[in-house]
């Protein structure tokens, strides 16, 4: 499971720098998938191919949506500045803390067990609940509890 770091959002520029955030998060995932997704064309594995491009659609869905939000609250999605750009390999922005590192590879069944697993884990309600019993765990959060943070 993926963690990024706890955040107050109090006011509408709380709202817009978590926000950007997302906005790094969601366009830092597409490359490594792409990458990935177009080394699998020669050997033939087009339903793995079209498996990973259905997650690019939905990282580049939820950019938009990000982008689109950021706009309906007044702010301005930056995405043409040199450090929106993510180095590879590298951890996700935001602050996640998971000692996951992505890298720009090849597909194999590591990158996608280590890796692409690893960011589409989804909540799991019984370990989010032990998760944040544990000592530190009020200084982090899911990636789907950064998002209802910025909801609410």
């Amino acid at each position: 499971m993926i963690y990024l770091k706890n955040i107050q959002i109090e006011t509408i520029e709380d709202i817009r720098k978590a926000l950007q955030t997302a906005i790094e998060l969601e366009h830092s995932t597409i490359p490594p998938y792409l990458t990935a997704m177009f080394t699998l064309f020669e050997t033939g594995n087009n339903e793995i191919s079209k498996l990973i491009g259905s997650v690019v659609v939905e990282e580049m869905l939820h950019l938009s949506i990000a982008c689109n939000l950021m706009n309906a609250i007044g702010g301005k999605p930056v995405l043409n500045q040199p450090g929106f750009i993510p180095t590879y390999p590298g951890p996700l922005p935001g602050g996640v803390d998971s000692g996951l590192i992505v890298p720009i590879a090849k597909f194999t069944k590591d990158l996608m067990k280590d890796v692409f697993m690893a960011i589409e884990e989804p909540e799991d309600p019984i370990k989010i609940k032990s998760f944040m019993m544990m000592k530190g765990a009020e200084d982090k959060l899911t990636i789907g509890m950064f998002y209802d943070k910025i909801a609410k």
